[in-house]
């Protein structure tokens, strides 16, 4: 569904989908299994019921479409550009270039008025197939939106190790027009690379940053700031491989947004005002977090908040397989959700600052050594099966573990921390139970802080309550 033009019916919308968020959460009512007996369940069942639905999407780009046409645009789709083409042959010649056909690397200075308006677009002309292409730091950034038909790998330089110390150095940074995407990449390209580049997409509108088709994307250092209505990075098929890189997306729609797609992200930092990533894994697809910071910021709509960190929808095809570890998710309503079809394993994962902590949704789910802090609930599991063993659950008012009475759930060695007292608990479960101010310091999240050195959570000990007595037996603890 697209966005309203108007500012103010955007808002609007958001807030009603945020208040329908709410309402849903809210009128959650009675339907849930009992885990223990009827008798002393009403003391402690939270009134939780049916499952709220997930944020709508309000932004789909269109598919690009192949032409014949001798040039291309972005509303026509992507004409036939020939390798090999400069229109200064000149120019490439004076700067070390054979004057015609394709090169294997070329060097551009966007800071350089000789070399025109579109110099990454006339050296993706140049280059060879698997070619690449070098972007000199020069305190400029360029100022184009680019179209990629072919495989290719764009680096920016390093700022030399002579050049004088400080946070001013310049970096190789795209910022194209508003209104127009960093870069577009054609179905089909088997695979580009992005290192060691910034991204900064000010006043995009309804375009993303980045928006790829069936192809085989790589981030590796790479930076994107972005302001818009879309996402900021959008892949719709193929893979998407991101090392140590940074997403920051003040938007309506999710900051990352994969479709029928494969997934491996690796010490990434996502900043996201509504979801963090919204993931529909391809058949038989995979996806892979390794410490990954997910952080939900205010944006500028003030009744508007950050809804999902991590939604995975249900695979196609066969079932796809999950592995989340060493990741923080901070500031959703919920931090993570995942929906039918597949095995998930989350371990060593930090969840803060949530209504619900995980989701789980017909999936074969695996939850260990991990630290959950939810205002509501820390684990709902409306179907399939759930083993959750070691973890820390603090900060709830109603269960720290809920299910529908179709879920098959396994709960034991989890320490928790009413955000009141043990006393619901004190029967059944006082051996795992404790005050809320004794939630060990290394499983609370002190802030958004985050830089190259900490990415994601590395864990915290665990350690079962001493044996003074024999443990208390009462089924799933």
């Amino acid at each position: 569904m697209r966005k309203s033009a108007s500012g103010l019916t955007a808002r609007l919308a958001v807030a009603a989908i945020a208040m329908a968020c709410s309402a849903g959460l809210f009128l959650a009512a009675g339907h849930a299994r009992a885990l223990t007996p009827a008798g002393t369940d009403a003391e402690i069942r939270p009134d939780f019921g049916a499952l709220i639905q997930p944020p709508i999407r309000r932004w789909h780009p269109n598919r690009p479409v192949w032409n014949a046409e001798p040039a291309y645009g972005w509303r026509g789709g992507y004409g036939d550009r020939f390798r090999g083409v400069w229109v200064d042959p000149g120019w490439r010649e004076s700067h070390g270039y054979i004057p015609q056909g394709p090169v294997r690397t070329i060097t551009v200075d966007c800071g350089d008025p000789a070399e025109g308006p579109t110099p990454i677009g006339n050296a993706l002309d140049a280059v060879d197939d698997g070619g690449t292409i070098y972007i000199r730091p020069s305190g400029r950034a360029c100022t184009e939106s680019l179209v990629i038909t072919r495989p290719v790998t764009i680096i920016g330089e390093p700022v030399s190790a002579f050049a004088a110390p400080g946070d001013n150095r310049p970096t190789a940074t795209i910022a194209p027009p508003p209104g127009l995407p960093c870069i577009r990449i054609g179905p089909g390209v088997p695979a580009v690379e992005l290192r060691d580049l910034t991204f900064v997409a000010g006043q995009a509108g309804s375009s993303p940053c980045i928006e790829a088709w069936d192809s085989r994307l790589a981030l590796t250092h790479t930076h994107i700031h972005y302001v818009g209505d879309a996402s900021a990075l959008f892949l719709s098929g193929g893979q998407l491989i991101a090392h140590e890189s940074n997403v920051e997306a003040l938007s309506y729609d999710p900051a990352v947004v994969l479709e029928n797609a494969t997934a491996e992200l690796r010490r990434v930092h996502v900043t996201a005002a509504s979801t963090g990533l919204d993931i529909s894994l391809a058949d038989g697809g995979g996806l892979a977090l390794d410490h990954v910071d997910v952080m939900g910021v205010a944006g500028s709509d003030p009744s508007a908040s950050p809804d999902i960190g991590v939604m995975v929808h249900r695979s196609r095809g066969q079932p796809a397989r999950i592995d989340v570890r060493n990741t923080r998710v901070s500031g959703f309503t919920t931090g993570l959700w995942f929906q039918r079809g597949g095995a998930v394993n989350v371990s060593q994962t930090m969840i803060s600052r949530a209504r619900v902590g995980l989701l789980s949704e017909g999936v074969d789910l695996g939850l260990f050594d991990s630290s959950i802090e939810a205002r509501r609930t820390g684990v709902y599991v409306t179907s399939g099966h759930a083993e959750i063993t070691r973890n820390r659950i603090f900060g709830f008012t109603d269960l720290p573990v809920d299910s529908e009475p179709v879920a098959v759930v396994s709960v034991h060695e989890n320490w928790i921390y009413p955000a009141d007292d043990c006393h619901r608990f004190f029967d059944r479960y006082s051996r795992w139970c404790r005050g809320s101010r004794e939630v060990p310091e290394i499983f609370r999240d002190r802030g958004d802080r985050h830089d190259d050195d900490h990415w994601g959570w590395e864990g915290g000990p665990f350690e079962p309550p001493p044996q003074d007595r024999p443990p208390e037996r009462h089924g799933w603890w």
